[in-house]
């Protein structure tokens, strides 16, 4: 397990992330006690399984009360309408995390699922393909598969994003057993498609 101290290093110093990004209020070194397999999270009426990022240690990014007016909903854990789903997103390179956190997300080169149908009935697209866009994991293990190795200090680690992805932007395309793919599009603000709440960080 990565302890908190090393894995803020490798995000501060190797990722040359500035401090001011961070909020240690977000910071957890393991999932295994804090969730449990099978506990649902979103909005009233459309629940997806929550997967925890177990083994992973978590340095929080600083996203309290800086959205929606100081309206914290969207990070719920308690099922309440305005409740964001838990996405997950591998990177490949320390350029893509300071990318992603400066910049938001961007479409990669593998859109695999483009043409499949969108099955997310929350926005009223279902009839609509899901198109090209950023795709977030709703299992962690299957977001891990798209995280290369990052060398650091003689060490290897796996990084992926967590994130919240809003239920009412987002398109879905079903893959069942709980690994469904969240696309955004980009249509709107990213901010309201897509925030990153927390870099998660394992030792390989």
């Amino acid at each position: 397990m990565v302890s908190i101290q090393e894995a803020k290093n490798f995000i501060q110093y190797g990722c040359n992330v500035p401090s001011d990004k961070l909020d240690t209020a977000g910071d957890l070194k393991s999932y295994s006690n804090d969730w449990r397999i099978g506990k649902y999270n979103g909005p009233p009426g459309y629940l997806k399984a929550f997967n925890p990022p177990k083994n992973y240690t978590a340095i929080g990014l600083k996203v309290l009360n800086c959205f929606d007016g100081g309206d914290n909903t969207w990070l719920g854990t308690t099922n309440r309408e305005g409740e964001w789903y838990v996405g997950y997103h591998g990177v490949k390179s320390t350029y893509a995390i300071r990318q992603i956190i400066f910049e938001g997300f961007k479409k990669g080169p593998g859109q695999q699922e483009q043409y499949s149908i969108n099955s997310n009935t929350l926005n009223n697209f279902s009839y609509k393909q899901c198109g090209e866009g950023a795709y977030f994991a709703q299992n962690i293990n299957t977001a891990e598969e798209y995280a290369s190795p990052i060398d650091y200090n003689g060490k290897k680690y796996k990084v992926v994003f967590m994130c919240r992805v809003n239920p009412k932007r987002v398109k879905i395309c079903e893959k069942g057993y709980g690994n469904d793919y969240m696309i955004t599009n980009g249509s709107y603000d990213t901010k309201d498609e897509v925030r990153p709440y927390r870099i998660l960080i394992k030792k390989i």
